[in-house]
C-alpha cells in the first residue's frame, strides 16, 4: 500500500489557512501550562500543525511553538502567514 498525503495540495492548504473555529482554543488550550511539567512550560510542540493556527495561538499564550507537519504546502502557508514562526517539514518515507 503507498501513502498519500491529501494535504500535499496548495489549493487546500489554502483552504485550510481560512477555516475559524472561534472561542474553541481557550477551551483547548487554557490548561496548557498546569498539564506540562516545569521543564517543558516554556516550549510547546504542535505536531501536525497544517497552517499554524495552533501554533500561533500558542505563542500569543506566551509558549515558544514549533510547529510540524508532513505537507510542505501547509507549511508553506504557515510561514506566509506567520513569518516570524518556527515551522518545520516533517520528511515522510513511502
Amino acid at each position: 500500500m503507498s501513502f498519500v498525503n491529501s494535504y500535499e495540495n496548495v489549493t487546500r492548504a489554502e483552504a485550510y489557512s481560512k477555516l475559524e473555529f472561534a472561542n474553541t482554543y481557550h477551551l483547548a488550550f487554557a490548561t496548557c501550562r498546569r498539564c506540562l511539567p516545569p521543564t517543558c512550560r516554556d516550549g510547546a510542540l504542535d505536531f501536525g500543525c497544517g497552517t499554524g493556527r495552533s501554533t500561533r495561538f500558542l505563542r500569543e499564550l506566551g509558549f515558544q511553538p514549533v510547529g510540524v507537519d508532513i505537507s510542505a504546502e501547509m507549511i508553506t502557508k504557515a510561514h506566509e502567514l506567520d513569518p516570524g514562526g518556527d515551522y518545520r517539514l516533517v520528511p515522510t518515507t513511502t
